[in-house]
Parts: structure tokens; C-alpha cells; sequence
């Protein structure tokens, strides 16, 4: 466990935003962050750890993957190990590392590995500095365990030096959930591949008067692909194609055959299933290729894509009551009520989805930029220090 301490301490720090060699040269005296990542998530760690840093550039980062033993010896895991070159960690040496005070800070991206909360309940214990970025949706448990966790959480929370939220609601939900006072705060990850300006080769069809709609982020069933389904058909005279990205985290096959049947018996001219779990790259393809978003779910999630179509200036649609919808009007952005398209014609929804919404443009560059993000963080942990 020392000798992974020392390579954490010595390891020398990536600097992705082109820093000059004297500000190199006072990494020193830089608060040293440790931030801990489930080491399962390996579809989009490797991006998510290459932009966390960068909004982290002004401290000194490094990095561990946590994964239960079984984990620790899957090809997956130990080849984005390799590609990160960090360590992965079992929970209990995670903890270990965590006693030995080698970082000033430890920042815990979700919960989303086996016995977090007794990790956590500990370091916070014996008074490490904690910061935990909620991914909403953390797994909940049943059972014994179920009541231990919940236990472990309300005790935990309130001691973090900071819990960080991804949206408004979340934050609000949780102060709610834990009793006392969270000292929280909504910052968004960065990618910069929100800002990223669409492909021209992404595959748009060539017939522009069918429109062509991305519903749901995911297969699960909390998106609310049916719903959406049926907002778009009622759309008067409306020729359209809808796209399903599927692939990640999908529901049981009970309902993606039900979702199958009810899109071929829609008005939709095709309907495209896509249940492959697409690389960064083909999913912004994917992306830049549809018009509008429509997800039915009231709360946090599918915030990438979400992101990504308002940066674009291109529509979403969300229920009117949604959390979520609300969150983001909050932010300056434009969000379409998903209700709102019962009464449209399809030339209302095609006048919509070809007027570029220049407001929701500038809300994601001010809101998403590295800049923005990176003060926030920078706030966060002067604030940290001097309570």
C-alpha cells in the first residue's frame, strides 16, 4: 500500500491546458487531489478522467479506479488501468490509501462501487476532506443492506466537505433526504464536446422534410419512450424518423419489444434501434444527424445529450413538469414542453427544429466552458480550506 501511495504522490502531473514551465514549477505548493472513479464504468472513464483533470488543472491531480475483487482481474478494467496508467484499488485498500493523508482532498465521482458508503463513513470518521459528486441514481439497495447504506448516507453526507450535483433538483432532493444542512453545490462536469460545433458527414438524410428525432437516452424505461412516441405522433401531418439509442443500460426485453411494436405501428417513416453501445465519437455522429431531443423522464438524466442538442441550438423536449425542465430554464435555456407538440402542426415542429436557438447557444458556452467550470471548482476548494 506504500509503494501505491508514493507512485500516487510522485507521479508526475498531465497538464492538458498548455501551462507555462513556471506555473509547472509551482505544482508544489498545488492542494493535492485524489479522485476516486468506479472502475466498472469503462465506457466513458477514460474521457470523463481526461476532462475532469482539465477543470482540476489548478491542482495537483491523480487518479484510482476502485473495483470489488472480481472486477480487479476483468480485461476491461485492468486495460483502462494500462491506458491511464493508475492503480485499481479494492475498497478496502481504497480506504487505506485514504488514512494515509497523501492527498488534501479526496473527490469520490458517484457511489457507484461495492461498500462506498462504509469507506466513505470512515474517512469522513477520522476527518479526511471529502468531496462526492452525485451521479443521481445511485444504486439503492434492498434488504438489510439496503438499511445500513441509507443509515451510512445520512450520517456521511452532512460531514463531506462538499457534495456536488449535476442539477439543481438533485441537490435540492438531497438536502431534503438527509436532514441536515448539505454543503452542496450544482457544478456540471466538463466535456468540451458539449460545445463541439455538429459534423457536416453525420449521416443527415438527404430528404430534410422528414425530421428526424432522437427518444431516450438509454434503453431503460425510465426515459419514457412511449410516451414520447406518442407526442410525436400526434403531431398533425408530421413525417419523421425516429432513432432509440439502446444500447446502455437497457431495460428487459419485455419492453424493448413492446417499444418495438408500438414505433412500427406509428405514423414514423422508419425507426432505427440502436443496441450497441456507441464510442463517444458515433454518438455524437449520432446526435448531429437528428434534429431534436424528446425524453420523457422527470428527473436527472441524460445530461450529455441534453447538452449537447441545446449547445447546438437544437430543440428539447421534456414534460412541462419535469425537474429537470426546470433546472435548465433556471440556467437561461430554452427547453420545449414534450405536452406542447399535441398541438403542433408539422410545419410548427418543422419551423422549430430548422431555427437555430441562439439564446441556448450562449447559455451552454457560459454555463459549460472550462473557464466557468474550472473557477467553480477553484471556489469550492478555497472555500474548503479556509472553514
Amino acid at each position: 500500500m506504500d509503494a501505491v501511495a508514493d507512485q500516487l504522490r510522485q507521479r508526475p502531473i498531465a497538464l492538458l491546458d498548455g501551462r507555462s514551465p513556471v506555473e509547472l514549477a509551482n505544482c508544489a505548493s498545488r492542494k493535492r487531489m485524489l479522485h476516486v472513479y468506479p472502475g466498472q464504468m469503462v465506457h466513458h472513464l477514460a474521457t470523463m478522467v481526461e476532462n475532469t483533470n482539465l477543470a482540476f488543472s489548478s491542482f495537483e491531480n491523480n487518479t484510482v479506479l476502485v473495483a470489488p475483487v472480481v472486477w480487479k482481474k476483468n480485461e476491461k478494467v485492468l486495460t483502462l488501468a494500462h491506458k491511464l496508467s493508475v492503480p485499481v484499488l479494492s475498497p478496502a485498500a481504497m480506504l487505506l490509501l485514504i488514512l494515509r493523508r497523501r492527498s488534501d482532498f479526496v473527490v469520490f465521482h458517484s457511489d457507484h462501487w461495492p461498500k462506498f458508503w462504509i469507506v466513505a463513513s470512515l474517512a469522513a470518521l477520522v476527518g479526511s476532506r471529502l468531496i462526492w459528486i452525485s451521479w443521481s441514481g445511485e444504486a439503492q439497495s434492498s434488504g438489510l443492506k439496503g438499511w445500513i447504506n441509507r443509515a451510512l448516507r445520512i450520517w456521511a453526507i452532512p460531514r463531506f466537505t462538499r457534495s456536488v450535483f449535476l442539477s439543481a433538483s438533485d441537490r435540492v432532493c438531497a438536502e431534503k433526504l438527509y436532514g441536515r444542512k448539505v454543503r452542496s453545490i450544482t457544478i456540471p462536469y466538463f466535456n468540451p464536446s458539449y460545445l463541439k460545433p455538429p459534423s457536416r458527414s453525420s449521416g443527415r438524410a438527404l430528404d430534410l422534410s422528414i425530421l428526424r428525432v432522437q427518444i431516450g437516452n438509454t434503453g431503460q424505461e425510465l426515459n419514457g419512450h412511449l410516451a414520447c412516441l406518442a407526442q410525436l405522433s400526434s403531431v398533425r401531418n408530421l413525417a419523421f424518423t425516429v432513432v432509440y439509442p439502446l444500447g446502455y443500460l437497457s431495460d428487459v426485453p419485455q419492453y424493448i419489444e413492446r417499444l418495438r411494436t408500438a414505433s412500427q405501428q406509428s405514423p414514423a417513416v422508419s425507426c432505427e434501434f440502436i443496441d450497441r453501445l456507441l464510442p463517444p465519437g458515433e454518438f455524437d455522429a449520432l446526435v448531429d444527424s437528428c434534429d431534436a431531443l424528446l425524453l420523457a423522464s422527470h428527473r436527472q438524466r441524460a445530461l450529455y445529450s441534453i447538452y449537447r442538442y441545446l449547445a447546438a441550438g437544437k430543440p428539447v423536449f421534456l414534460p412541462k413538469d419535469a425537474e429537470l425542465r426546470r433546472d435548465l430554464e433556471d440556467l437561461g435555456f430554452e427547453v420545449k414542453a414534450l405536452e406542447s407538440l399535441g398541438s403542433m402542426t408539422a410545419s410548427d415542429l418543422s419551423h422549430i427544429c430548422r431555427r437555430k436557438c441562439e439564446a441556448n447557444t450562449r447559455a451552454a458556452q457560459e454555463y459549460l466552458g472550462l473557464e466557468a467550470i474550472r473557477t467553480k471548482w477553484e471556489k469550492v476548494i478555497a472555500e474548503a480550506i479556509t472553514r
